[in-house]
């Protein structure tokens, strides 16, 4: 073999070697790209699903509250009845012990 044709698949082996580099360089740099973007997305995926969870638990918080409001409300009516009938039945029987005593 000719020392020009060594010398030209020398040169080739090195201009491989260079583009097989810059190959893997490139590819490293896509994926380290593709990795950024697809961690910001996940971040950004993240951020609205917290935000739609935050939304859905203050609106249960004022749904519970509206419904302990309610009970509160309807149990303080029903304790009122139950006062007024046991006054009715006090001053009822205050009378007659009253009679019965005069």
């Amino acid at each position: 073999m000719s020392t020009d044709a060594i010398s030209i698949i020398r040169e080739t082996e090195k201009l491989a070697e260079t583009a097989e580099r810059e190959a893997k360089e490139a590819a490293a740099d896509i994926i380290s790209k593709a990795h950024a973007e697809a961690k910001e997305i996940i971040s950004s995926e993240l951020a609205a699903a917290k935000a739609a969870a935050e939304a859905e638990l203050a609106e249960a918080g004022k749904l519970n509250e509206s419904f302990l409001n309610k009970a509160e409300s309807e149990i303080s009516a029903e304790v009122a009845g139950l006062r007024s009938q046991a006054e009715g039945k006090k001053n009822g029987v205050a009378k007659q012990v009253t009679e019965m005593l005069f």
